[in-house]
């Protein structure tokens, strides 16, 4: 998750509240505004019911939030669920946190996230994990070229 100015440098608050050994706690999402008061688009803020301190600001809050209550010692078997502010008794989406914490958001779909060691520094191959496959041969120029390797141009 990439730094959102706005999100809260430290989450140990959360380390005092009862939800952590509840089977189930539920987040209510707002939308996210700037210190101008202009909205943030697709960013919303994220809070347990009940409190008011934020857990994270994100366009995926209930992934991100997983992973922030999981790293703050709530069980991964209790089931989160996502409220947004105007309609607090509509469940909007729902899961494990432990299965939530484990996905991200690509396009429209669901992803399994790789883990931090995946995503960077060389493999046993020499390649990275995070960088497309090429199915080109090495050997084979990716644009018309002579025998130096420049590209050709019209004379």
């Amino acid at each position: 998750m990439a730094k959102i100015t706005g999100q809260p440098s430290s989450t140990e608050f959360l380390q005092y509240f009862e939800e952590r050994y509840a089977d189930e706690a539920t987040i209510v999402v707002t939308p996210a505004f700037d210190s101008n008061g202009s909205r943030r688009h697709e960013l919303f803020e994220a809070r347990l019911l009940g409190h008011e301190e934020i857990i994270c600001i994100s366009a995926q809050p209930l992934l991100d939030c997983s992973r922030t209550l999981l790293e703050a010692g709530f069980k991964g078997s209790a089931m989160l669920r996502m409220v947004h502010v105007r309609s607090p008794h509509v469940i909007a989406l729902s899961g494990r946190i432990e299965d939530a914490a484990q996905l991200d958001v690509m396009g429209a779909h669901f992803v399994r996230r790789k883990p931090p060691a995946l995503m960077s520094g060389p493999t046993s191959g020499g390649a990275r994990q995070d960088e497309p496959h090429s199915t080109l041969n090495s050997k084979t120029p990716r644009c018309p070229s002579d025998k130096a390797g420049r590209p050709r141009t019209r004379s």
